[in-house]
């Protein structure tokens, strides 16, 4: 979803709003849809907007904008060029020029002119645009700043940029069936550890674990502890197994342990300084 804040600039301006209240105005529009209408509409008259004035101009812009898109999409070049020549209006040429180069990108089809999309943070200086996926929020947003880098004492430099939302992303992906679930990403990824280091529950072992998890990483292994307040053994031993350890290392004391292999099951008994060396690459 595209849209310019220049052209709901000149709305406003014509609807009643003085200069000075456009970024508050602005601001408001952004969180239009967040906010209960009575709210919004005490805010409007707050700053001098005629609603239904404001409403009419933006309303006859995404007409046009929405017929022109439909014209291109159906190849229908004499209509689009009947609209395109309807309005001498300098921000409808920009559109209309917009349009073609969607069109020349092959994505116009994956775009709108959404004049409701207003990007609340008064750096933007143009166009601003909206990426939504499958009825959710924004996955992305972003605009243009042509005097943002001057803002922060930088030279002059036009720019554009957009931030994306990993969670929305995310959330995405899984209701779509395209998020891997951890464990296919860490059997990608070779993310599965040598080691889950556990303790036997006596204090003297409890207090061994992070020096035996240090150990083993300064060997170059991947070593995990568990951080769950349980001491049942067995329920230790099917984490490992869960997260597909190569090993699961039992302390039984600050100097000894129970070293599984979770492969084959075998366990033997070893001294800590012998740890890395009995489940080493």
């Amino acid at each position: 979803k595209i849209s310019n804040r220049n052209i709901i600039a000149i709305a406003i301006g014509s609807s009643g709003v003085d200069a000075g209240k456009w970024n508050e105005m602005l601001s408001l529009l952004d969180k239009r849809d967040r906010m209960p209408v009575a709210e919004f509409e005490k805010g409007a008259r707050d700053c001098g907007l005629d609603l239904a004035a404001f409403e009419r101009f933006i309303g006859d812009f995404q007409l046009a904008a929405d017929r022109a898109a439909d014209a291109l999409t159906r190849n229908d070049s004499k209509e689009f060029d009947e609209i395109a020549a309807s309005s001498s209006d300098k921000s409808f040429s920009h559109t209309i020029q917009l349009l073609r180069e969607l069109r020349s990108a092959g994505v116009l089809e994956w775009c709108r002119i959404d004049l409701g999309i207003v990007r609340g943070i008064a750096y933007y200086t143009g166009t601003v645009f909206e990426v939504i996926a499958s009825g959710e929020r924004a996955v992305a947003g972003g605009g243009r700043y042509n005097t943002l880098i001057e803002l922060l004492k930088g030279p002059p430099t036009p720019a554009v940029g957009f931030g994306m939302g990993d969670v929305v992303l995310s959330l995405v992906l899984q209701d779509k069936g395209l998020m891997p679930k951890d464990e296919e990403v860490a059997t990608k990824l070779g993310l599965h550890p040598d080691a889950l280091v556990i303790s036997n529950g006596t204090p003297e072992a409890d207090g061994a674990v992070a020096g035996v998890i240090a150990s083993l990483r300064r060997a170059g292994l991947h070593a995990r502890r568990s951080y769950k307040t349980t001491k049942n053994i067995g329920k230790l031993i099917q984490d490992a197994a869960k997260m597909r350890a190569r090993y699961c290392v039992i302390l039984e004391s600050a100097a000894a342990a129970q070293v599984k292999d979770m492969g084959t099951q075998g366990q033997e008994t070893c001294s800590v300084a012998e740890i890395a060396e009995k489940i080493g690459r």
